[in-house]
């Protein structure tokens, strides 16, 4: 367990810290006996994932933005 804490506490450092338009912000965050909370930036667009849900599938030139998209914040993130 204390591997785990370790590695939570070190996301979010991570990403308190990082600055890039591909990645969320985290304002903060704070816990109670059963649960973490994580104060994130306002998506108002909404999730990705919902977003699939929703059309099932996206065309080609959109899937490749996306990807490409993720790509870059992922690689911002392992800097």
């Amino acid at each position: 367990e204390n591997k785990l804490e370790h590695q939570l506490e070190r996301e979010i450092e991570v990403q308190s810290n990082v600055r890039h338009p591909n990645v969320l912000r985290l304002y903060g965050w704070f816990y109670d006996d059963g649960h973490i909370y994580l104060v994130l930036e306002y998506c108002a667009k909404g999730e990705l994932f919902k977003l699939l849900q929703k059309h099932e599938r996206f065309p080609q030139a959109a899937a490749a933005w996306f990807i490409k998209s993720i790509a870059k914040g992922l690689q911002r993130l392992h800097q």
